[in-house]
């Protein structure tokens, strides 16, 4: 068990949903940031989407590795 990946993906996995809920007002806080850096530095380098890929990859290993949180979830539950 990799505690220090667990907590990095969820915090990957937090900002993404954040961003997603600033998206719901016409805000985009990961395009801004690739706009600024890319500005700041002169380049075109497609920052957003290797975000983006980071972040969909934390949720698939949350979700392959980490589902026994989901199980004990709904067993305390119920």
């Amino acid at each position: 068990m990799n505690v220090l990946l667990d907590v990095v993906c969820l915090c990957l996995v937090f900002v993404g949903a954040l961003n997603w809920g600033l998206v719901a007002f016409n805000q985009n806080l990961v395009k801004s940031v690739d706009q600024i850096l890319n500005n700041l530095f002169g380049t075109k380098l497609p920052i957003e989407k290797g975000v983006y890929m980071v972040v969909a990859a934390a949720a698939v290993y949350l979700v392959a590795v980490r589902t026994e949180w989901l199980v004990d979830a709904i067993a305390n539950r119920v």
